[in-house]
């Protein structure tokens, strides 16, 4: 299992992600419902901070390709898709893809876990970036492979 402190937003977020050492940090974006929400311009300064051993990650909601295309373009390491993704979008040229997955979505778990182009996994509660926690029994008998599972 790999640890990913989410939700960056600022200069002094950096700081405590630089001081803790997570494997992965989680940017938001494209997805203005969120206050966490961050424009590319903040994400690629905040990125040039961050730890060289720390990964970043685009954290999104059905991304367009472009949108991709645009996290990279800011020195993502992953994006992070939640919600409906397009088959360009899994099989896009510029990132790696993690997977999210709501507990009361785990039956597409088969189906994207069969996808070449996924790396890894995110798994969350019912109310996406709420901070609220689940039955983690409920991933006991999901299949494990070399993909990151998070």
């Amino acid at each position: 299992m790999k640890v990913k402190i989410c939700g960056i937003t600022s200069a002094e977020d950096i700081k405590i992600v630089n001081a803790c050492k997570p494997d992965f940090a989680g940017f938001v974006m494209f997805f203005p419902k969120s206050k966490r929400n961050i424009s590319p311009e903040t994400a690629k300064s905040l990125i040039e901070t961050l730890d060289k051993n720390v990964l970043s990650v685009a954290v999104t909601v059905s991304p367009t390709l472009e949108q991709v295309k645009t996290a990279c373009d800011c020195g993502f390491d992953y994006i992070q898709i939640h919600g409906e993704v397009e088959e360009d979008v899994l099989s896009n040229p510029y990132l790696k893809v993690i997977r999210a997955f709501n507990v009361s979505d785990l039956e597409k778990f088969e189906e994207y876990r069969m996808n070449q182009n996924i790396v890894g996994y995110v798994f969350d509660a019912h109310e996406p970036g709420s901070g609220k926690t689940f039955d983690w029994t409920m991933l006991e008998n999901l299949p494990r492979d070399d993909k990151l599972f998070m």
